[in-house]
């Protein structure tokens, strides 16, 4: 038997060798998105000496129920973190607790403020910091500190075991191990409060006297429930080396493109750190978006100890990689991306711009030289008539998969948000049967001998221009590192070109010097059908007319390399397709399952959905281009196949449901009580997407006490609407009082006091300049107008003092107070929403405070006009 004919570039291999590769990628992919991997045994070596299980420990204490900077629970966890870092630093002379109850902060604040206006510039944030800090100094002291940060505050909606329990309980672990082994570099842990509010407690820590230590930091955090933890962003190539030692890394520098075109709208403390020059790891989770800030995200809700130890050993090894760097910092962005979590590769974008022009000038130049010393100079014949077929099918292969995705935005823009494997499968379906067919019809209708070597020349030319244009990216003023894939898919496809060209050379070679070649007597080797397609291939080139000298039984005939073509070298293709394929292929899977856990479940929050649709479809083409060299050698039948999984997934998209329990509809809560109308006015609010929310809420209302239909611009949510109704219970414990006091002609002080709360707001119906806030920190930046001041403290109940200058058009304006426990009982319309909510939804904070309580103020002596 010949085993040649198993390794030829036929239908057989060919199906074989793409099926089960790409099974294998699937498989591993997959399986390391869902699953990642479990924590070791508790003793291992693998373990460091981490305590989880003390970890776990801690979770279930700080995430047992919400624990927002405005609630009394808080307090309960910041007892709790702070007498185990006692704890912990008994005895260690090393270690220093700081309980800090000193530092605050007024700052121009061009973000979410929380309370009941728009975001305008000049809105002005006072904060008192309850944030928990420990140095644990190193045995060098000399050399610069590392910062590890993460918030203890929860949202008002969630118990936060993921957002953000398992970061607090990862420094807890740190602590505790650094305890009984000194580490070599001085560490400070930020175990601060109110991020939630504003990135309040990292703000705070800027004016402790400790910030001026470090020079390098990782932040922990959490912007979904669960999973693995991802290296959203990072500030250099130099810093990024540190997470080399995570034995298994996640993260893609795409990412940091999504948070630069404000795909994901979430920010974290990393952004505050940034501020002061420090360049750092912002490691955070991102899947299960959907329970994200819901009572979803809690102990039970993260299934075991896999994404705590997830979070552990990524802080554990990323802090190790900072203390060990000593070199200088090298600026410049950033390319990174992983293996199927087992290595990282890093990159500076400044590297991948050179290795670019190198590609774009010498690329061209070996590619030229190997075609012209093959085809001219040799004279070997190659095809004329078979161009043009690779970029017809792209076009109809790519329409078709962007087509879908405006069909699927269309007809049921939310499918991806329960249903984003189908989605994602029904991609990938269109794209392969799309190429697959329209070769398969060029090789059918005008075949040529060398397809596989003209569309690897045709595909080559099409990343080389993707390449420059990628490049001029790159190198722009505003650059973006995500377009470094180009660079992948062009060196995998070049590399595949040279080895394809050095077979035409190869056949050219051996056919000038093999004058005959052995084919076998008809009835030899029965049944082999590679023989078969040999003797068709030398019945072409037997001779017109026979001679003298012509044998009665021909056994070897003269053969033209060219009419075997690409099936003459039996093996050499497979390397061929590992370079082409396999790589770009594992890269861009990682990828799409990346996009489609970060984005698919946004759109409740106001993303577009088109967004989301068009870059799973441009991924998931991604994932099958590179096979187009080789898909004309497909079996019909594989195409058939997937063509009938394109027809289910399809109709699965367009009629199934897109909210479910386990992926249910995210709606914001949100209730204004305005205390000096009479009677009392207790407006509820619930926002959403426009289609939905409506039919969420008359579901069990009345459409008559609903009205559906207000933007919720003033929430801080673009692209969502609001259902109202008036509450039926009262604002029983809240309250708001106020005193407004005339000083001069242009001159007046304002005292803001809350009932249990503490965390209070000013509004002014026109801007007022020389804000000034009794006890507070000198700002930052002092603007010339302020709109609004929102004002947290660490203590209950208190007094603000405001003085400020205003202008003759000034006339008061409005005083707030907000309430964010959601204990049951405490707000009675929200356990009202909570109990009544269809179970395919659920309910998330809408602003920082639940419950705004406000009243109206002016200022003495001035009436309209004067």
């Amino acid at each position: 038997m010949q085993i040649t004919p198993y390794f030829r570039f036929g239908l057989g291999p060919v199906t074989f060798l793409i099926t089960i590769t790409y099974i294998a990628i699937f498989a591993a992919t997959v399986g390391i998105h869902e699953y990642g991997w479990d924590a070791p045994e508790k003793g291992s070596g693998e373990r460091m000496g981490l305590d989880l299980e003390g970890a776990m420990d801690d979770l279930r204490v700080i995430a047992r129920r919400p624990h927002p900077y405005n609630s009394k629970e808080n307090d309960v966890v910041h007892d709790h973190i702070l007498s185990r870092v006692n704890a912990m630093a008994v005895g260690k002379s090393f270690i220093e607790v700081d309980d800090d109850m000193i530092s605050n902060t007024t700052f121009v604040n061009g973000g979410v403020l929380g309370d009941l206006a728009s975001t305008h510039m000049g809105n002005v944030m006072y904060f008192e910091g309850t944030n928990i800090l420990v140095k644990v100094e190193g045995e060098r002291p000399g050399l610069p500190a590392v910062l590890l940060s993460a918030h203890y505050d929860s949202v008002s909606t969630a118990p936060g075991a993921t957002d953000n329990g398992m970061g607090v309980t990862s420094l807890l672990a740190l602590i505790s191990h650094y305890s009984t082994h000194r580490p070599p570099r001085t560490l400070i842990f930020n175990i601060n409060n109110a991020e939630e509010d504003g990135l309040l407690g990292a703000w705070a820590f800027l004016s402790h006297p400790w910030s001026a230590l470090p020079k390098t930091f990782l932040n922990l955090e959490g912007a979904g429930q669960a999973g693995r933890p991802v290296l959203f962003r990072t500030s250099s190539p130099h810093v990024t080396s540190a997470y080399h030692g995570v034995p298994h890394p996640h993260g893609n520098s795409i990412s940091a493109d999504a948070f630069k075109q404000k795909l994901v709208r979430s920010n974290t403390d990393y952004v505050v750190y940034a501020t002061k020059g420090w360049e750092g790891l912002d490691l955070a989770f991102y899947r299960g978006r959907s329970r994200y800030h819901t009572r979803a995200d809690s102990v039970p809700g993260v299934e075991g100890t896999r994404a705590q130890w997830a979070m552990l050993e990524s802080a554990y090894w990323a802090t190790e990689g900072l203390m060990a760097d000593e070199g200088a910092n090298e600026g410049g962005e950033t390319v990174y991306f992983d293996v199927l979590g087992s290595a990282i590769a890093v990159f500076s974008l400044q590297t991948v711009y050179i290795i670019n022009i190198l590609f774009l000038i010498l690329g061209p130049m070996i590619v030229g030289g190997m075609l012209w010393f093959t085809h001219v100079r040799r004279r070997v014949a190659f095809p004329l008539r078979g161009w043009v077929r690779f970029p017809v099918a792209l076009v109809v292969s790519f329409g078709g998969t962007m087509a879908l995705a405006f069909i699927y935005n269309k007809a049921n823009p939310y499918i991806v948000h329960s249903s984003s494997y189908v989605v994602l499968i029904s991609f990938l379906c269109t794209a392969f049967v799309l190429l697959t067919v329209t070769l398969r019809l060029f090789a059918n209708l005008r075949p040529v001998h060398e397809q596989k070597l003209i569309v690897l020349i045709e595909l080559y030319i099409f990343w080389w221009f993707l390449l420059a244009i990628s490049t001029g990216f790159e190198g722009a003023p505003q650059y973006l590192v995500g377009p470094y894939f180009v660079t992948l898919f062009n060196a995998g496809t070049f590399f595949a070109l040279l080895l394809g060209l050095g077979e035409d050379a190869l056949l050219e070679w051996r056919g000038s010097n093999e004058k005959e070649r052995i084919v076998s007597v008809p009835g030899e080797e029965e049944g082999d059908p590679d023989v078969e397609d040999r003797a068709r291939d030398v019945s072409q080139s037997l001779p017109a007319e026979p001679t003298e000298r012509t044998p009665l039984v021909p056994r070897e005939q003269p053969v033209d390399p060219v009419h075997e073509g690409e099936r003459q070298i039996f093996a050499l293709w497979m390397f061929q397709f590992w370079l082409a394929v396999v790589f770009p292929a594992i890269w861009t899977c990682q990828t799409v399952l990346l996009l489609m856990t970060a984005l698919g479940q946004t759109l409740v929050d106001g993303s577009a959905p088109i967004t989301v649709y068009l870059g799973m479809a441009f991924f998931g083409y991604l994932i099958v281009l590179p096979l187009a060299p080789f898909l004309h050698a497909m079996h019909f039948n594989s195409t058939l196949t997937l063509a009938l999984l394109l027809l289910g997934s399809g109709i699965w998209c367009l009629a199934a449901a897109p909210f479910t329990p386990s992926f249910p509809f995210k709606t914001f809560y949100r209730q204004v009580v305005t205390l000096d109308s009479n009677p009392v006015r207790n407006e509820v609010m619930l926002g959403g997407i426009p289609s939905v929310i409506p039919a969420t809420v008359t579901s069990w209302k009345p459409s008559a006490e609903v009205e559906c239909g207000s933007s919720l611009d003033v929430m801080f949510r673009p692209n969502l609407v609001a259902c109202v109704w008036e509450g039926h219970a009262g604002a029983e414990g809240m309250g708001v009082d106020f005193r407004v006091t005339r000083t001069s002609s242009g001159t007046a002080k304002l005292e803001v006091t809350g009932s249990n709360t503490r965390s209070c707001g000013v509004q002014f119906d026109k801007p007022v300049h020389s804000l000034r806030i009794a006890d507070a920190a000198a700002p930052s930046s002092t603007p010339d107008k302020v709109d609004q001041v929102a004002l947290m403290s660490r203590t209950w109940n208190k007094t603000f003092e405001l003085e400020f200058d205003f202008d003759q058009e000034m006339q008061g304006g409005t005083v707030y107070c907000e309430y964010a426990d959601a204990r049951p009982g405490q707000i009675p319309d929200f356990d009202d929403v909570m109990e009544s909510i269809p179970v395919w939804a659920t309910v998330t904070k809408g602003s920082s405070g639940l419950v705004i309580a406000r009243k109206s103020w002016k200022v003495p002596g001035l009436e309209e006009g004067d």
